[in-house]
């Protein structure tokens, strides 16, 4: 008898019931915004505290040079405890041209320092030795073209990098000059190099056309490229001007190894972590934020939601409780009504958010996936948001409908309200 009043009443109140639109399009919303914040901050920690270490950008000092000393104080930094390596700064800031040009792309590759603690979990081939000379190694997805940096990259034109293990490639660029208080260029050079091996560049959070080559090519090449004059000391002053990259074995290092760097008279100390801790604080603490508001305005919707549905049914409950029915198969009708309202709302909202993450990360997100950046969906989010809209349904139609139920028949019956 009971579960034939739950199921009838159930079907005829929710189905008939046309303030459920809105109450399910507001939910709705409200539980898109709650899981898009909540996925959005897990995905920074995730990049942050995991994947970060990867990238010896995120955990690396620029430091100025001491020209007093012969090696202009490398070893000096080396020595210094947490330090993995020092280079050149000057090395991976400048992209040559390369005869993968082609009519869809320039050819434009960077060439990039590798540091000798990095290992390259996904190297396919060989990794190159400190003395060798004119090979590299290059990413999976070769993607020879300046446009990566804006993100731009055609997935037509992606070049397979194990197809090209064994195989010789060109490169050239130019000395430069100082001519009327201008750097132009001066004598055009070229280079060949063979491919090695190839790597994964997400995992290094490398974009597609970085490749690594030898410091000994590296380093030749940045002093050809460096302004040169007809005084030859001018020229090693200007290479090794741009002083040096102090790589850090781990993150929270930073802040010790700065001042360590600092107590050794080097000047001109700046962390070159590539997101900035105050930055991601501002973005961590909007998500929370967003999360906050979003849960208010989910709070409000289902409690005034609930609390409207109790005064415009109050005649029912009154008929209800005039027919023989106790006052707990009212609550339970009421409360299974509101919970299986809600639930049903959520699962449409956590579907649709799921849908947008796709959705965004196949369109508009799609171009920072070759770069080690990605959407992750993670189930404590759909838990946590789960929890939260069930206990408010639960929580909320408990209060109002045992406070209506307190009022005797014939006041529910003749309502007004």
């Amino acid at each position: 008898m009971k579960t034939k009043f739950y199921l009838k009443n159930l079907s005829v109140k929710i189905l008939r019931d046309r303030n459920n639109i809105f109450f399910i399009l507001l939910l709705v919303i409200s539980t898109i915004m709650l899981i898009g914040s909540m996925t959005f901050k897990n995905n920074i920690d995730y990049y942050i505290e995991e994947n970060i270490n990867k990238n010896i950008k995120f955990r690396t000092i620029q430091v100025s040079n001491k020209k007093d000393k012969s090696d202009f104080g490398k070893n000096e930094l080396l020595n210094i405890e947490h330090v993995q390596d020092v280079y050149n700064s000057l090395y991976g800031t400048f992209s040559i041209d390369s005869d993968f040009a082609s009519e869809k792309l320039n050819g434009k590759i960077t060439p990039m320092y590798l540091p000798k603690s990095t290992t390259i979990h996904s190297l396919v081939g060989s990794k190159f030795e400190e003395n060798d000379k004119e090979v590299a190694i290059i990413p999976k997805n070769f993607y020879p073209d300046s446009s990566v940096y804006n993100f731009k990259i055609d997935e037509k034109n992606i070049i397979d990098g194990e197809s090209l293990i064994g195989k010789n490639f060109t490169v050239t660029y130019y000395t430069k000059k100082f001519e009327n208080m201008r750097v132009i260029d001066d004598k055009k050079i070229t280079k060949t190099f063979t491919i090695i091996g190839v790597y994964d560049n997400k995992e290094m959070m490398n974009f597609n056309n970085e490749i690594f080559i030898p410091e000994k090519d590296l380093n030749e090449i940045s002093r050809a490229r460096t302004p040169q004059n007809d005084n030859p000391d001018i020229i090693i002053s200007q290479f090794d001007d741009y002083g040096f990259n102090v790589v850090v074995d781990n993150l929270q290092n930073i802040e010790n190894v700065t001042e360590t760097i600092y107590k050794h008279n080097f000047l001109n100390v700046d962390s070159k972590t590539e997101i900035d801790k105050t930055t991601v604080d501002q973005i961590k603490f909007s998500c929370y934020i967003i999360s906050t508001i979003s849960i208010i305005v989910i709070i409000l919707i289902i409690f005034l939601y609930i609390k409207k549905k109790a005064i415009n049914e109050s005649t029912f409950i009154g008929i209800y409780r005039a027919s023989g029915y106790t006052k707990k198969d009212i609550k339970t009708l009421y409360i299974f009504e509101i919970l299986i309202t809600s639930i049903g709302t959520y699962i449409l909202g956590a579907i649709l958010s799921i849908i947008m993450c796709f959705i965004l990360k196949n369109t508009i997100l799609r171009a920072i996936t070759y770069v080690g950046y990605d959407i992750k969906i993670y189930l404590i989010d759909f838990v946590i948001s789960f929890v939260i809209v069930v206990l408010i349904s639960l929580i909320s139609s408990i209060y109002i409908i045992n406070k209506k139920l307190k009022y005797n028949i014939i006041d529910l019956i003749e309502s007004r309200e």
